[in-house]
């Protein structure tokens, strides 16, 4: 997984359709081929697992949404179990208009 600052051209590579109609014979040549492609998805994550996870962390920008809250305020995820023993609701946090490129690259 890798962030990128700017969206590759689409034509960079071959769509997965085309590819696997002249697999085996091309099976190593050829632009890279593209699985799938989406445009301003909205990622929902954990906290700890976006802190976690440096290619994630870097592409949340400065104010990811938390909880579903508009201020964009995130706050720190609560990992003390309650009274109950049940261990409190963490932080989800929200980050919009991500483009998802998944590729053979």
């Amino acid at each position: 997984m890798e962030p990128l600052r700017s969206a590759p051209e689409a034509s960079a590579f071959v769509l997965l359709a085309d590819h696997q109609s002249r697999t085996p014979a091309s099976f190593h040549s050829g632009p890279p081929v593209l699985h799938y492609h989406s445009k301003q998805c909205k990622l929902v994550i954990l906290e700890r697992d976006l802190l976690s996870t440096p290619a994630l962390n870097a592409i949340r920008g400065p104010t990811p949404t938390a909880n579903g809250s508009s201020d964009h305020t995130p706050t720190a995820a609560n990992n003390n179990a309650d009274a109950h023993g049940e261990e409190a609701q963490e932080n989800e946090l929200v980050v919009d208009g991500v483009d998802v490129w998944v590729t053979s690259e």
